[in-house]
């Protein structure tokens, strides 16, 4: 049974424990990913679990011409910390709290938009509900 943009509940649960893990690390707090990689050593799994992401620096223009619905386990961002990794863990972050993010055949459709800008994209793209619970899993390893 659909419950919000086509996700069930074991879905939506495995999405929002994704943002608690985040949260509870205070991943926004980092600006470098090495700083946050000192501070969590325990975390560089993380640094396996991007890889299978392919992630592309690109502008909201560049990003309205996407058709995500083609892409596979690919997201476009904005710089916003200059990292793959704090980057696409915040907006990830983002279109799930904000209800950004739909499911489409078992992935999941991320956006997030500019702050008080919503028609100007900060990230688009497609990733496996598995790798995102590999990302929970990993941020959960953090000795806090």
């Amino acid at each position: 049974m659909d419950i919000i943009n086509g996700f069930n509940q074991d879905a939506i649960f495995k999405l929002y424990a994704y943002v608690k893990a985040y949260e509870d690390v205070g991943v926004k707090s980092f600006e470098k990913e090495k700083d946050f990689l000192f501070r969590y050593p325990e975390l560089k799994g993380l640094l396996n679990d991007i890889k299978e992401v392919n992630c592309h620096w690109a502008t909201s223009e560049e990003m309205k011409q996407l058709n995500f619905k083609q892409l596979y386990n690919e997201i476009y961002l904005l710089k916003y910390k200059k990292s793959y990794l704090l980057d696409l863990l915040y907006h990830l972050r983002n279109a799930i709290a904000h209800a950004c993010s739909i499911e489409h055949n078992g992935a999941v459709l991320i956006t997030d938009y500019k702050v008080n800008k919503p028609t100007e994209f900060s990230a688009r793209g497609r990733i496996e509900l598995r790798i995102i619970e590999n990302f929970t899993k990993t941020l959960n390893k953090a000795e806090l």
